[in-house]
């Protein structure tokens, strides 16, 4: 060998190695990211499942909650009767009747 052959030997090698290494670190990448991708498709998967599921618990839990379902299992199960009085009666107080009651509490407690 020539005394100038020896560094284009190196050099060449060296390039060889570079080229080498590059094209490995891009393969992990790739596998790497299909990795990734693989993974992300099955947790939208499960994405999917967990909001039917939440569909369905809110759709039972409003059913459950519904008035005549309530009323009918209260009458019959629990043997509850319904209240038909009126609910809408008004509580009247004069004013003059609050500030004499006010009057007399502030004397009584001084």
């Amino acid at each position: 060998m020539k005394k100038n052959s020896k560094p284009v030997i190196f050099i060449i090698i060296f390039f060889l190695v570079f080229v080498t290494g590059i094209l490995l670190i891009a393969q992990g990448l790739r596998l790497k990211c299909e990795e990734l991708i693989r993974e992300r498709t099955h947790l939208d998967g499960k994405i999917r499942s967990h909001k039917i599921n939440r569909v369905s618990l809110i759709a039972s839990y409003q059913m459950y909650t519904a008035e005549d379902v309530i009323k009918k299992y209260a009458t019959g199960q629990l043997g509850l009767i319904e209240n038909n009085m009126e609910s809408s009666k008004k509580v009247i107080l004069k004013k003059e009747l609050i500030e004499e009651t006010e009057k007399e509490l502030k004397n009584k407690y001084e």
